[in-house]
This record gives C-alpha cells, structure tokens and sequence, in this order.
C-alpha cells in the first residue's frame, strides 16, 4: 500500500514574526509570570530558591541594559546637534539641514532640522555642520 507525502502543518497558535510584542517582557509581566509559576507548582517539587533568585537577577541584567541602551542612543542623538543630517521625516519627506535640538517622546528620539523632526532611526547621512 503507498503513502503520498504529507504537506507541512502550521500551528493557528504561532505567533507572527512582526509581532511587537513577540520578545518583550516588561517587569510587570515578568512578576505576574513569576507568580503564576509560583502558585501553579508541583507542591512536592517546589521552585528552588537559587533558581527564582537567578530570574530575578537575570530580570535586573535586562532592564540594565535596555536603560544604557536607551542612555546611549541619547547621547548619540545629542552629539548631532550642529551636524548636518540628511534623512526623512514622518511623512516620507527628504529633509536635510543642520540639527538645532532633539525631541524626546517616550522612548523616541528624534532631531530637529528646522520645524521638521526627524527620527533618529530615519537619518541616512550625517555629516560635519557648514562652518561660517
């Protein structure tokens, strides 16, 4: 009796490559985890102390980095002012000029040329600023 191959099946579960939220992990959700872990456990097998305290640190280490991170990408930022820039803008527009300021929202960074703002992410070329 002959078998015929069999198509790939995907999981309705799987959770989209572009998804934003596929790798993020703030502390409040890792805390909530943390305690549905904990209250779901086999009691004749609890978590070992050394094990919730390297999660907990492991947490810590994270929340570090993306601090310093965050930290540098403004220092990066601020190092602009007076550069000359070329990228474009929130609308798809080609912008080039001199950086006066930056303008931070949340965790966006953006550079102002002129009245038009710039994310820092849209910038394509950077270059001294023209001296006078």
């Amino acid at each position: 009796m002959a078998v015929s191959a069999t198509s790939s099946i995907t999981s309705p579960y799987k959770v989209p490559e572009n998804n934003p939220n596929r790798a993020s992990l703030d502390q409040t959700g890792f805390i909530k985890l943390l305690v549905t872990q904990l209250a779901t456990q086999d009691p004749l097998s609890p978590m070992d102390n050394k094990d919730m305290a390297q999660q907990l640190v492991q947490l810590t280490q994270i929340q570090s980095i993306t601090q310093m991170q965050t930290s540098m990408q403004k220092l990066q930022a601020a190092s602009l002012i007076g550069k000359q820039v070329d990228g474009t803008d929130t609308n798809g527009i080609s912008v080039s000029g001199i950086v006066t300021s930056l303008k931070l929202s949340g965790d966006n960074i953006s550079v102002m040329v002129g009245a038009q703002s710039i994310d820092i992410t849209a910038i394509t070329s950077v270059s001294e600023g023209i001296s006078k």
